[in-house]
């Protein structure tokens, strides 16, 4: 979801503590759109290199893969969707 920074520093000010909460909660916003940011270039570069290879986008895990369970996570990402194609996400004829 978007996260405007200045509404977030707002919504916790009041006190200095309360302000610098807020200021490193938006600084690390804006550090993580950043990331973000940089991924989908990375992605975008993968793809044009090696375009006859799918491209299959894992997203973070907020529980990691470090069990069955996270591995079954990750699974659910590898396996392409039935009609799907894993580089474009287009339907197959």
């Amino acid at each position: 979801t978007e996260v405007d920074e200045l509404a977030l520093a707002a919504s916790l000010s009041g006190t200095d503590r309360a302000e610098s909460l807020g200021e490193r909660l938006a600084e690390s916003v804006r550090e993580l759109r950043v990331l973000a940011e940089r991924d989908r270039e990375m992605c975008s570069r993968l793809e044009r290199g090696f375009a006859s290879a799918p491209l299959i986008v894992i997203p973070q895990l907020s529980a990691g893969a470090h069990d069955l369970a996270g591995l079954a996570g990750v699974a659910a990402h590898l396996v392409e969707p039935a009609g799907f194609q894993a580089s474009s996400g287009e339907r197959r004829a």
